[in-house]
């Protein structure tokens, strides 16, 4: 479930739809020349590529020298965090560019007329970072350093690269946590005692001014005004990185098959990972749905792959799992902030339709395992349609939009120690938003945003406010987030009509300090709903200790997600594949 939050203090955002906040860096700025190839062909495709913001949305265009094209413009450009996606206009085929940006890389893949092809794209001209500091006096800094960023929320590991070119020191950095790689540092200062270098292109300034003793290089670090401390240890030569360790995600060979899936729903292509048990079949099925906010088909968030862990466990148990990128995500089309509740639960029962299409398929046996928010449409997509066997639910709200939000902001606010005040003028905040989406006002829901967001922007400290091109930036980021059928479908939802018709036999398990769709709101309405249904197969339960993605936490809070080096709970793995193999593994 999104965590719909005004910022604490001298924090920034008012309306996310990631559902994690990053800590210490912004994602990479996409604008200005990329050059690069499509491929591979006969040949590689030579393209440049320029993107611009414009108003608060993005323009572009590209050359294709060989082709003879220049400047041909770009339309649906999109950018989100990491993710970059353009189409070339006017071109038959619809040729679609959809890549992952790290530093100055931009990665995806190419498709035009059902073809698909890969391309690389690399940052050209102003912009680039490169080396600043002069001549290597002595390779006192070359290779890999590793270590943490802290004392915050959560310690942040980083692993920074020094290397040697054309007589200068240059440096890249890698924040796991934050699926950043390979982001190019500048060096501003170096000497045989220390060093100063910053990640250029991001808000703030980020930069770390480090002393070096023996192996160890330890220092401040300052962004926006705020300051924090690290210390990175140096690498043995071949030694490989920690970085993220997780020790639940799967690694091949797996005891089982994969196959990539296409399907349709009103025109809108998805596409996802099937595993299949060994045997031929046919086997009972799981579709997966995801949580709020643009996920691929792993759910990956903060260095875990949940989606991925589930599908493993079951898969080895005897059930075929589909899991799906979201839509306008990693291989599927379309775009998520314009999809509704009814659009995305489309996606689910065309997902439904393949799988029992299949022979190796189980008609009778296809159920749905729905996240957070897709906590909300597996049950809706269950009282649609006969189809659906069963119903999973991880996190599933029972309440209203507005109520889980409503407590998921007093937990959030109540674990960053503000005051009642605060709080309440929050949970007030939340309400008239609500009253102007229910009402159809989106002028007005932009008004309220736009101004909330501008008071708190007026508010930051001196050291810490954004220039006018990073703070409109924001601002209408955040504006955009609710003009969107996306953010009133979800706004607007309550799931109880559905719950107290809901039949099929259902799973539903929480985190007892599980923050952003509290146990202690949901898990009685739910057994409640059931109750009315006269559902005579039901269970719910509450895990001590688990937080949203069912790991074992300290307190909940969402910045513990990715310093948690379990995935999902062992205990919450087997619930889920006993429930389920006692039902249909069973059956004939």
């Amino acid at each position: 479930m999104t965590c719909r939050c005004r910022p604490l203090k001298n924090a920034v955002a008012v309306l996310t739809l990631a559902g994690l906040a990053t800590f210490a860096t912004a994602q990479p700025d996409p604008a200005g020349r990329w050059e690069g190839t499509i491929g591979p062909g006969v040949i590689d495709l030579g393209i440049v590529v320029v993107l611009e913001p414009d108003a608060g949305a993005w323009t572009g265009s590209i050359d294709i020298p060989v082709q003879g094209a220049v400047e041909l413009p770009l339309r649906d450009v999109f950018v989100e965090g990491t993710r970059v996606r353009f189409a070339i206009d006017g071109v038959p085929g619809d040729p679609t560019f959809d890549g992952l940006l790290s530093g100055d890389r931009l990665e995806g893949t190419f498709v035009q007329g059902g073809q698909e092809l890969t391309f690389e794209l690399t940052r050209f001209g102003e912009g680039v970072a490169g080396p600043v500091a002069g001549p290597v006096a002595e390779p006192t800094y070359l290779g890999q350093w590793e270590g943490l960023l802290g004392p915050g929320v959560i310690d942040l590991g980083v692993i920074v690269r020094f290397s040697e070119q054309e007589g200068a020191l240059i440096g890249h950095i890698d924040i796991p946590l934050q699926s950043l790689e390979n982001l190019p540092l500048e060096i501003r200062e170096v000497g045989p005692e220390g060093i100063t270098f910053a990640i250029p292109g991001i808000p703030g300034d980020p930069t770390f001014v480090g002393s070096l003793e023996g192996d160890t290089l330890s220092g401040d670090f300052t962004q926006a005004g705020s300051g924090l401390s690290f210390e990175l240890t140096r690498l043995a030569e071949g030694e490989v990185p920690t970085g993220l360790v997780r020790p639940q995600e799967p690694l091949p060979p797996f005891p089982y098959e994969q196959e990539e899936v296409v399907y349709l729903n009103e025109g809108v292509e998805l596409s996802g990972t099937l595993t299949l048990p060994e045997g031929p079949g046919p086997h009972p099925a799981v579709i997966m749905i995801t949580g709020s906010g643009p996920q691929d088909r792993d759910e990956a968030l903060a260095g875990h792959k949940p989606f991925l862990v589930v599908a493993d466990a079951l898969t080895r148990a005897g059930f075929a799992v589909l899991r799906s990128d979201d839509r306008g995500v990693g291989g599927s089309g379309g775009d998520l902030a314009q999809a509704t509740f009814d659009d995305l639960v489309g996606d689910v029962l065309s997902a439904v339709a393949l799988l029992r299409s299949r022979s190796d398929i189980d008609p009778g046996r296809v159920g749905l395992f729905g996240h957070s928010e897709g906590g909300f449409l597996a049950p809706l997509a269950a009282d649609r349609s006969s189809d659906v066997a069963f119903v999973v639910l991880m996190a599933g709200p029972a309440v209203s939009s507005l109520e889980v939000l409503k407590i998921q902001n007093r937990l959030i606010y109540q674990l960053a120690g503000a005051d009642e005040a605060t709080i309440e003028d929050q949970l007030a905040y939340l309400d008239d938003l609500y009253e102007l989406m229910v009402g159809g006002d989106l002028a007005g829901a932009e008004e309220l945003v736009r101004d909330q967001v501008e008071e708190q922007l007026e508010a930051l400290p001196a050291e810490q406010r954004l220039d006018p091109v990073e703070r409109q930036a924001i601002i209408e980021a955040q504006v955009a987030s609710v003009a969107t059928p996306a953010f009133r479908s979800f706004m607007l939802y309550d799931p109880q009509p559905v719950l107290r018709r809901l039949t099929v036999p259902v799973l539903a398990f929480y985190g007892k300090l599980d923050i952003q769709v509290p146990a202690v709101q949901s898990a009685g309405r739910m057994s409640g709903a059931l109750r009315v249904a006269g559902n005579s197969d039901y269970t719910v339960e509450v895990f001590d200790g688990l937080n949203h993605l069912m790991q074992p936490a300290i307190t909940g809070a969402i910045e513990e997600y990715g310093q948690i080096e379990i995935t999902i709970a062992p205990e919450v793995l087997e619930l889920v594949v006993d429930w389920l193999a006692l039902r249909f593994l069973d059956r004939p």
